[in-house]
């Protein structure tokens, strides 16, 4: 009996073990590339996984065919892509897409920006140091990439992404 019960304790400790080692916050916590977006706080995992945290929370729905949208009945933290067979969903842990005192603005760390074509004639896109709204920002690592703007977010990993703005956000 005693055997049985080392044995078990054994597979329980491995289990916990194995949970605690491959969580979907361990990419998070090993590296990756965490900005922010106004009210948005993002990281993209060193394993291509994307996560988003909204502030306040979102809406968000699902488009799995054309003209077909599926809403999630209750407003949402974070949504993550972390595996290539499921849509953009709710992680549960909008907290792991922050670091300790703030993710660094999304100009601070982007790959490339480009003015937005609709503000060009904009009086603040305008001279020799347009505003930061006028710009789109974009920022790839690891196979995934997101971009943003002062009104919009789209994230593309794993062939799948999610997008919105105004308070929405639409996975496929």
């Amino acid at each position: 009996m005693r055997a049985v019960r080392v044995m078990f304790s054994a597979m329980a400790l491995l289990v916990v073990a194995g949970a605690v080692a491959a969580g979907p916050a361990d990419a998070e916590s090993q590296g990756g590339v965490y900005f922010r977006n106004g009210p948005v706080d993002c990281v993209i995992a060193d394993n291509g996984a994307v996560g988003c945290a909204f502030h306040p929370p979102t809406r968000l729905s699902w488009w799995p065919i054309e003209f077909a949208m599926l809403p999630v009945p209750f407003p949402v933290d974070d949504v993550v892509i972390d595996t290539p067979w499921l849509p953009p969903h709710p992680g549960g842990a909008a907290a792991a897409r922050t670091r300790p005192g703030g993710n660094p603005d999304i100009a601070a760390v982007a790959d490339s920006r480009r003015m937005l074509p609709g503000l060009l004639s904009h009086p603040r896109c305008q001279g020799a140091k347009p505003e930061r709204m006028c710009y789109e920002f974009t920022i790839s690592h690891a196979g995934s990439s997101c971009q943003l703007s002062t009104s919009s977010l789209a994230c593309y990993a794993m062939g799948r992404r999610f997008m919105g703005s105004a308070g929405n956000i639409i996975g496929h």
